[in-house]
């Protein structure tokens, strides 16, 4: 719809508002004349800045971005990514210290470990995206252990990016992709990184491709 339709205003110089809807809009547009054919004239700047709010408005999401990193690679690509796409971001933190030959076989068994209070309710949330580090071709579980607490978010999208020494990042990505299906969430796209990558920031690339990717869904 147009903005014309959108946009109604008071003419100072008569009495009443004009138009067919009635929005309010600030003293700006107070002076604002009305053409013979119902539509308004507007200095060129404020109008290109009203279609721009409403362009703006229409595509804004609510994205949140929960992350486990272990070295801090994964840590590097979810604060890329969420700069990207004005992403609110979610440390998942294990509630202790971890032994990291345990967490990899219970990541290898699909199995969670407790994790420290975190956001995990969706919400006024429009998307998820899960950020992890690939442990044992699956992932963390810590990871495991904030999809099994993910709640309201049912048919809404979620993305993952998994951040890997080399290789497992499709098994990862796909264990992910299970647990929140069960949850009535809908997979939309995925992507992967590598710790050399992130190390000598070549990364930023992928990142740009996938964050691109998420905004025109």
């Amino acid at each position: 719809m147009g903005i014309y339709h959108e946009i109604a205003f008071r003419n100072t110089r008569g009495s009443g508002h004009y138009g067919t809807k009635a929005i309010f809009f600030p003293s700006v547009f107070r002076n604002c004349t009305l053409r013979s054919e119902g539509r308004f004239s507007i200095a060129s700047p404020i109008l290109f800045m009203v279609r721009g709010y409403y362009s703006m408005k229409g595509l804004s999401m609510v994205i949140r971005i929960a992350y486990f990193s272990w070295k801090g690679h994964t840590q590097k690509v979810a604060t890329a990514l969420a700069e990207r796409v004005n992403a609110e971001l979610v440390r998942i933190e294990p509630t202790g210290n971890f032994n990291i030959a345990i967490g990899g076989m219970k990541a290898f068994l699909s199995m969670k470990s407790p994790i420290k209070p975190c956001k995990t309710n969706l919400a006024g949330v429009d998307g998820l995206i899960i950020a992890t580090p690939v442990w044992s071709h699956k992932v963390p579980p810590f990871v495991n252990e904030y999809c099994s607490a993910v709640s309201g978010g049912e048919e809404k999208p979620f993305h993952v990016i998994a951040e890997m020494g080399g290789r497992g990042a499709e098994s990862a990505v796909a264990s992910v992709k299970q647990q929140l299906e069960k949850k009535g969430m809908h997979f939309v796209s995925s992507a992967s990184t590598v710790e050399r990558d992130v190390d000598n920031g070549t990364f930023t690339a992928t990142v740009e491709t996938f964050a691109n990717g998420i905004l025109k869904k």
